[in-house]
């Protein structure tokens, strides 16, 4: 079964947890969703998707329960329609702050070696001329790789990584950087392509 939310609405600046969306069955909208402080309601569009709502609910019935921890105690949470979508809308936001993570480095790579951790935060450090510019030609290679040298790998923490995808890999390389200190591309962090469904084999 698959089951999606699309058609996501929210105002972040007002309340980060309420939100109205589609609710998408097996490729068919079901129903309409809204949830707030009073909890998460959804309403069934008409009698094929209060079918397939009832058809969800018990295949979600039936999910494993989910790991989580409350007052610092690991506890066992049955999963629901209901759980699910919040878990739906909960990689939703995720992936809205990763695409925002990612445009801040897209911007800052142009004029700067950018180093941080990824999706959490960067920092940056300035180069004489755009990046673009500089990878054109020997001595603006050069002139990278010793920017590198002197004022990236001394302060490069384990966590960290070099996130420009607008330097080529032999550059790095040659500056010293191992294959886990930096990325190629900054969509190896973001998350997969689908983050608003549940889809598995079965019911």
């Amino acid at each position: 079964m698959e089951i999606e939310i699309k058609k996501v609405s929210f105002n972040p600046r007002i309340d980060t947890h309420s939100f109205a969306a589609n609710l998408v069955i097996d490729g068919i909208k079901a129903g309409n969703i809204v949830s707030n402080h009073m909890g998460t309601h959804y309403y069934p569009l008409n009698d094929k998707g209060h079918a397939l709502i009832e058809k969800a609910e018990k295949y979600c019935a039936k999910l494993p329960a989910k790991s989580i921890v409350v007052d610092g105690k690991p506890q066992q949470s049955a999963q629901s329609l209901k759980s699910l979508i919040g878990d739906l809308f909960s990689a939703h936001l995720e992936r809205l702050e990763h695409a925002k993570y990612f445009k801040k480095v897209d911007v800052a790579m142009k004029q700067s070696i950018v180093i941080g951790e990824p999706t959490k935060y960067i920092r940056t450090v300035r180069t004489k001329a755009p990046i673009d510019i500089l990878t054109k030609s020997e001595s603006g290679t050069e002139l990278l790789k010793s920017t590198i040298i002197q004022e990236v790998l001394p302060t490069l923490s384990d966590n960290e990584k070099l996130l420009n995808s607008n330097i080529p890999v032999i550059i790095l390389k040659a500056a010293g950087l191992k294959e886990d200190q930096f990325i190629k591309q900054s969509v190896e962090y973001l998350m997969k392509p689908v983050p608003q469904k549940a889809k598995s084999k079965g019911i």
